[in-house]
């Protein structure tokens, strides 16, 4: 797997080459300071994977992103802090995100690099999806009918949130309780159902135990 990783800073280029190169079969083909250097380092290398950091200079990653792939439909991780700028780069096109260590921490780092491989392997077989045509929210005169005593549950991983929002906004308000495992860190949970709370006509929350579907 051909790995292109793209950030600002020289020494965090330096620790992701370092650590991904350690998965077996994943190479770090090049590496980019900013948008405009990685242009040339795509034709150059035609990586598999690209890691991009959502913070960089002259234009942020999601914008980057969203120009990228219509015209390099190459999968993207992306790498930022605890934010909902995750969800906008994966609006975009975005196959997934890993959250940015405590570079003083090396637990933290470790298990930073562990993810990003196992990213990188998901990724590098992911089908990008444009999204030329975004989705409408599904709305119906609430006079449907279901089986109360039955509940929707869906489970997902590696590109999850964005296929959820998709497969959610085009539900009927009239459907069964939903519950939702989806493989993400543990702050960015109550991030994601926020959003699909505002961007959906269902009620959404991060669960709690004891709570009644």
């Amino acid at each position: 797997m051909r790995v292109l990783v793209v950030d600002d800073s020289i020494v965090f280029r330096q620790l992701l080459t370092l650590g991904i190169s350690s998965g077996s079969e994943i190479e770090v083909v090049a590496t980019a300071k900013d948008p405009f250097d990685t242009r040339d380092k795509i034709l150059q290398s035609e990586p598999d994977v690209m890691t991009c950091d959502v913070e960089m200079p002259k234009m942020n990653g999601i914008e980057f992103i969203c120009r990228l792939i219509p015209q390099y439909p190459i999968p993207v991780i992306v790498l930022s802090s605890v934010s909902n700028a995750v969800f906008e780069a994966m609006d975009t096109g975005a196959v997934d995100f890993v959250v940015k260590p405590d570079m003083g921490n090396m637990k933290s780092v470790e298990q930073f690099i562990y993810e990003i491989i196992e990213k990188i392997k998901i990724a590098s077989i992911a089908k990008i999806v444009q999204n030329t045509v975004k989705s409408s929210i599904y709305s119906d005169n609430g006079h449907g009918s279901f089986d109360s005593g039955k509940i929707i549950a869906i489970g997902a991983s590696a590109g999850g949130p964005e296929s959820i929002t998709r497969i959610l906004k085009n539900m009927p308000v009239k459907i069964p309780g939903v519950v939702i495992v989806q493989h993400i860190p543990p702050v960015f949970s109550r991030l994601f159902a926020e959003r699909l709370n505002k961007s959906t006509n269902l009620k959404m929350k991060e669960a709690e135990t004891g709570d009644y579907v």
